[in-house]
């Protein structure tokens, strides 16, 4: 036994604790090179007791010892690579979302303002010009306040044109953000006004690979929709505001008409800096004021309407997103305490292997201490290994989300491996090596050193069962609560994807022209150019039909009128609808079912009487019990356009399957409303390979510097609004699959184990008459027996998880809490994995021949 220890120097170190005796005899049996080691002065140096020097020796011996088990060290390395990957991975999520300050200066005092109407179900919404000036006016708190709207430019260069984005901006709003450039400078307080306010601030990315990241790009002339702009500055990488997907900065200058009779239009993004020492609270109490009295003072637009002041941290959707990344991270909790409970296995298991050096390490005067640490030293150093490839893990995990677009995942540009996330996985590691190798190191130093001494001895092998068998427990317990969290999110997400969204998608691809007013200034022009464009379309090999719509179907966007009866024109409590002005034919292309009247024809343009289409919504809300055909409606807060009513059709989710109560829907015909963008609908019935370039090709026909953006099917469309579920769903699945994975192989482990240590009983039963049926059935019945505790206290778990799904209202769809079944489903599917897992040894156990079985040691 002494032979079997591969350190003469932790040998030596243990015989100096022995009595003299016991040292005699030992080192009479030590071999002759480790006697004439123990003698060298480096030993001498070594017993007297320096801490470091004993921590290195642990550490060299803790290598040496994994070393010689590559089986058992690669099968632990993995298991925790990936329990500590996937919490690195989700932590790094958390800590760019929700953690990180943002890339600018005193983030803390940065915040979003937006308008809310409660009553209309709006608890945010994007902000009136006029209101916007008003609340810069009046607010003492705010320090700072700027707005933007969102905006695209066709920039000519050559003979492909590019669609470039970008916000228009207010004065003010690169020094909101404290934001520097890179190069050149930003807009200057002349540069808002009309004549001087061609100029452009450019990404980072945009200079680039459009200039090449040309230093001499300042002064440079551009052409975007036709008119001339100077590039005067380029930001720096870190500047992504309000996206990632921002690439040019204007001056926004507000017209006179637009700040005397825009305030009913809502359609900007706010940005402010609290002054300083000023809460957010504060600075709401002080904006719900001025919202009061702006709607005293404008009851016809303003009525309803107040603020929500929001910290720039918290805005952009992570509010929302907040609840799905704490789930997620408890799910990888789950995996990696599962993961420990299978590596304290192994080492248990291992146990037996090691038992009789830690019992003659014990004999010779090794404190039971002194050992606990050397065995905590090993798998403090297996996690250490296992978090390396951890990092691997999470890194190319990281790579992939950090793509993500913003409206999935905020702040997902920043989502990396940096220096928290790195310490964060370093320190996880650790505690998952003192977690999985107390119980295992406590129990192999416990027990009779003369027994463990015997040939054939076992130390302790009794507690170490039963510790084992707990720790299998623990693994289906967790395992099962996983499996259940992601069996209710499935069949949300299947409830969610059956809805029927109100349109047909198959075959379908949409995509985005934006003209530029300057060139197409009058209604004449602009409905000139895009029935030339739908001309073509449908001209086009395997196109069956080309429709244009200002609103996208089901892609979560809205834009929104008042819309009233003519015969009460000043109600302030006008409802909304959301309004899509559409070409003829677009009912028929799309498969909304024509519920009464006609559809729109060439027929309805400019010159004809002003006709509109309402949704049964908008029937049921504003015609009850009454047929809306031929009836009247005004559209609009501003111009009161007033529109007969000639057809009904179904209602269309616009915000995605999860819509819950459709919203008011009006059509009106593009022709009689045109306007200078617009979304093409293509429908073909063959394949659709070539076709984005066909479409881009036939556009170009029509104007040559006129490009084409966001070329997709309408499936990719419809699934933006379920994308986050989605999302959650496959990672607690994938989550789930790991953990009932590593549950199985610990259950295989623990019967593998114990058919290993019962060989001998199990020969005699065979030779007593046992039928090799019974043997399998004593063998799968005892791992069931842990099954069922398991299942037992996982279904327990699993009814609290649900509660805590429940309490978010957008976790669950169309599903109870306590879903029948989903328990029956996943006790079944969790039973027959564990009974295979059992089955293995079993069988194995079955075929032992009683003769070797008898003479087994």
């Amino acid at each position: 036994a002494i032979t079997q220890i591969p350190d003469w120097n932790l040998l030596a170190r243990d015989i100096q604790r022995a009595e003299q005796p016991i040292k005699t005899e030992i080192t009479a049996r030590v071999p002759q090179d480790w006697r004439e080691a123990m003698h060298q002065e480096n030993f001498r140096k070594r017993q007297g007791g320096n801490m470091f020097a004993d921590l290195l020796q642990d550490i060299r011996y803790a290598f040496r010892t994994l070393r010689k088990s590559p089986g058992f060290t690669s099968i632990v390395v993995l298991t925790l690579a990936l329990g500590i990957g996937a919490n690195a991975t989700i932590f790094s999520v958390i800590n760019a979302v929700l953690l990180r300050p943002l890339p600018y200066p005193q983030p803390e005092q940065l915040v979003r303002i937006y308008e809310s109407d409660p009553a209309k179900g709006w608890p945010t919404f994007s902000v009136s010009p006029p209101n916007f000036l008003d609340w810069r006016a009046q607010s003492r708190l705010i320090e700072k306040m700027a707005a933007y709207e969102p905006n695209g430019y066709s920039y000519t260069s050559g003979d492909t044109p590019e669609h470039w984005s970008g916000p228009m901006v207010t004065e003010g709003f690169f020094e909101v953000l404290n934001a520097q450039p890179e190069l050149g400078r930003t807009f200057s307080s002349d540069e808002f006004q009309t004549g001087k306010d061609h100029v452009i601030v450019i990404s980072d990315a945009l200079w680039r690979s459009a200039f090449a990241a040309d230093r001499a790009v300042l002064g440079r002339p551009v052409s975007l929709d036709g008119q001339a702009y100077t590039v005067i500055g380029v930001m720096g990488p870190q500047f992504q505001f309000p996206s990632i997907a921002s690439q040019v900065w204007t001056p926004l200058v507000f017209t006179p008409d637009t700040i005397q009779n825009g305030r009913g239009g809502h359609y900007l993004g706010d940005i402010a800096r609290l002054a300083s020492g000023v809460s957010v609270a504060q600075a709401q109490a002080e904006m719900a004021s001025i919202a009061a009295r702006l709607e005293k003072q404008y009851p016809q637009t303003n009525t309803g309407w107040t603020t929500v002041i929001m910290p720039l941290s918290q805005a952009g959707g992570v509010r929302e997103i907040r609840p799905a990344l704490f789930v997620l991270l408890g799910a990888v909790g789950f995996v990696l305490l599962i993961a420990c409970a299978n590596s304290a296995n192994m080492l248990l298991a291992r146990a037996s292997v090691r038992q009789r050096e830690i019992a003659v390490r014990l004999t010779m005067g090794a404190s039971r201490g002194r050992l606990v640490r050397q065995l905590l030293t090993e798998s403090i150093l297996l996690s250490l290994i296992g978090a390396a490839f951890a990092l691997l893990i999470a890194f190319w995990s990281t790579r992939v989300i950090a793509t993500l677009p913003a409206n999935f995942l905020p702040h997902a540009q920043y989502v990396t491996l940096d220096s928290t996330v790195l310490l964060f996985t370093i320190a996880l590691a650790f505690l998952t090596g003192l977690l999985f190798g107390c119980a295992p190191a406590i129990a192999m130093v416990r027990g009779e050193l003369a027994e463990s001494l015997k040939e054939g001895g076992r130390m302790g092998s009794g507690a170490r069962a039963g510790l084992r068998k707990l720790l299998v427990v623990a693994e289906v317990m967790l395992a099962f609560v996983l499996l259940a969290g992601a069996g209710l999110l499935m069949r949300s997400f299947s409830r969610l994807s059956d809805v029927d969204p109100g349109i047909q998608t198959a075959g379908r691809f949409a995509f985005s022209i934006s003209i530029p007013d300057k060139q197409y200034a009058t209604p004449q022009q602009q409905t000139e150019f895009y029935n030339q464009v739908q001309q073509r379309l449908s001209a086009l090999p395997g196109v069956s039909s080309a429709v244009l719509t200002t609103l996208l179907p089901a892609g979560g966007d809205d834009e929104m009128y008042g819309v009233g009866h003519i015969d009460d024109p000043d109600s302030d409590n006008e409802p909304s609808a959301l309004s899509y002005r559409i070409s003829p034919g677009y009912m028929r292309a799309l498969g909304i079912p024509l519920i009464a009247g006609r559809e729109f024809t060439p027929a309805d343009n400019a010159s004809a009487p002003k006709v509109c289409i309402i949704n049964d919504v908008f029937a049921r809300t504003m015609f009850p019990g009454r047929n809306p055909l031929g009836e009247k409606v005004h559209i609009g807060h501003g111009y009161k356009i007033i529109r007969e009513i000639v057809g009904v059709v179904a209602s269309v989710k616009q915000y995605g399957q999860g819509e819950k109560d459709a919203s008011l829907q009006v059509y009106e015909p593009f022709a009689q409303f045109p306007r200078t963008d617009a979304n093409f609908i293509v429908r073909t019935d063959g394949p659709s390979a070539g076709l984005a370039t066909e479409v881009r090709h036939a556009v170009q026909q029509v104007d040559s510097q006129q490009p084409v953006t966001g070329f997709r099917s309408l499936d990719e469309i419809l699934g933006d609004p379920i994308a986050l579920p989605r999302f959650r769903t496959v990672l607690l699945e994938m989550f789930a699959g790991l953990a009932a994975a590593l549950a199985a192989m610990g259950l295989y482990g623990v019967m593998s184990y114990t058919v290993t240590q019962q060989t001998q009983e199990i020969g005699i039963r065979l030779a007593l008459g046992a039928q090799r049926g019974d043997i399998l059935r004593l063998i799968i019945g005892r791992g069931m027996l842990l099954v069922g505790g398991g299942v037992a206290l996982g279904i327990a778990g699993a009814l609290a998880l649900t509660h805590v799904l429940v309490s978010f209202a957008s976790f669950l769809f169309g599903v109870k809490a306590y879903d029948p079944v989903t328990l029956v489903s996943v006790t079944l599917m969790f039973a027959a994995v564990a009974a295979l897992a059992c089955w293995l040894p079993a069988r194995r156990a079955s075929r032992v021949d009683p003769l070797v079985a008898l003479r087994y040691e």
